[in-house]
C-alpha cells in the first residue's frame, strides 16, 4: 500500500488531500476484510477476492451511512490499487472490475448572482476591522470570482506568478495554465500588497503571522460575511468558481475558453454549466432567431 501511495504521490502527482482520501479508503477496506474474515489480509487473499466480498464491503459502508459519492470513490480507490498490483506484481483479479459503482445523483453547481457578488465585495470592507486583512480578503474574493480559480490554486500563488495581463496557475496534477489577470483583480491585489506587513514573504496571500494563508481562515470569513449580509448558504469560495463559469457562459463566452480558464481536462466537465443558464440561453436564441 505504501508503494502504491508513493507511486500516486511521485509519478501521478496526486495532491496530499487525494492521497489522504485514498489512504483512508484502503484502510477502511483492510479493516473490514480482516474483521469479516478474522485473518490478516495478504496478497494471496487479494488474488482470491470475490464479488461477494466486495458487495459485503459496500453493504457495510451503506450501513455506516457513508455517502454515495464516498462509496463510489472508495471503489475507485480499490480499482486504482489493483491496477498498481497488476503492473507491479502481476496480481490480477477480475472481481474488482466486475462490481458496478453506485450511481451518484447529479447535482448542478450553484452560482451566486452578479448582484450578490457586488454586494459581497462591498461588504468585506464594511464588516472587517483589520485594514490589511480586509484588503487581502477583498483581493482573494475578487480573484476567485474574476479568474475562476479553485481556493487551493489561489492560495498556492506567489507574488511572482503574475505576468502582466496573465496569471500563472498550478492546477490539479501539477498542470500549469495561464488565466487572464483582469484589471479589477490586479488593482485589488495591488491595494492589498501596498499595505500588508511581511513584504519579503513570497506567498501572495498570507495570514496574520505572515505565513501562507490557510483555506479554513478564508472559508470562516466568507461564512461570517454570508451571515452578516444574509446571503445564500451556497455562497462559498468554490461557488465563486461556479459563478465565474456561469456568468461567462451567460454573456456569450465560448465553452472551450471557459474550459481553458477553469483548467478542466475534459470539455464534458465544463458542459455542466450549460444546464445552469436556460433563461439566458432562451433569450439569446430569441435574439438570433426572432422568427423561430
Amino acid at each position: 500500500m505504501e508503494e502504491w501511495l508513493n507511486y500516486l504521490r511521485q509519478e501521478k502527482r496526486c495532491s496530499p488531500r487525494t492521497i489522504g482520501n485514498y489512504r483512508y479508503d484502503m484502510g477502511h477496506f483492510v479493516a473490514f476484510w480482516q474483521k469479516h474474515n478474522e485473518a490478516s489480509l495478504t496478497l494471496e487473499a487479494l488474488k482470491k477476492l470475490s464479488v461477494t466480498d466486495l458487495r459485503s464491503w459496500m453493504s457495510a459502508r451503506v450501513t455506516e451511512k457513508l455517502a454515495i459519492g464516498s462509496n463510489a470513490r472508495a471503489l475507485a480507490t480499490l480499482r486504482s490499487f489493483f491496477t498498481f498490483l497488476a503492473r507491479r506484481y502481476d496480481i490480477q483479479n477480475p472481481a474488482v472490475k466486475a462490481l458496478k459503482s453506485p450511481k451518484r445523483p447529479k447535482r448542478l453547481p450553484r452560482a451566486i448572482s452578479i448582484g450578490q457578488a457586488k454586494e459581497s465585495r462591498a461588504g468585506i470592507l464594511e464588516i472587517w476591522d483589520e485594514g490589511w486583512m480586509a484588503r487581502r480578503d477583498l483581493a482573494l474574493f475578487t480573484l476567485l470570482y474574476a479568474a475562476g480559480l479553485r481556493i487551493s490554486e489561489a492560495l498556492a500563488l506567489n507574488i511572482s506568478d503574475s505576468k502582466g495581463a496573465m496569471l500563472r496557475v498550478i492546477g490539479k496534477g501539477n498542470k500549469e495554465r495561464l488565466v487572464p489577470f483582469l484589471e479589477e483583480a490586479r488593482a485589488a491585489i495591488k491595494d492589498y500588497l501596498d499595505i500588508r506587513p511581511y513584504p519579503l514573504e513570497p506567498a501572495l496571500f498570507i495570514g496574520s503571522r505572515g505565513k501562507r494563508l490557510q483555506p479554513a481562515v478564508f472559508q470562516r470569513n466568507i461564512q461570517k460575511l454570508r451571515k452578516t449580509l444574509q446571503l445564500p448558504e451556497h455562497l462559498t469560495p468554490h461557488a465563486l468558481r461556479h459563478s465565474f463559469a456561469t456568468h461567462m457562459l451567460s454573456n456569450g463566452a465560448d465553452l472551450k475558453v471557459i474550459q481553458e480558464c477553469l483548467g478542466h481536462a475534459s470539455l464534458s466537465t465544463t458542459q455542466i454549466y450549460t444546464h445552469l443558464t436556460p433563461l439566458q440561453m432562451a433569450e439569446n436564441y430569441q435574439k438570433l432567431f426572432p422568427r423561430a
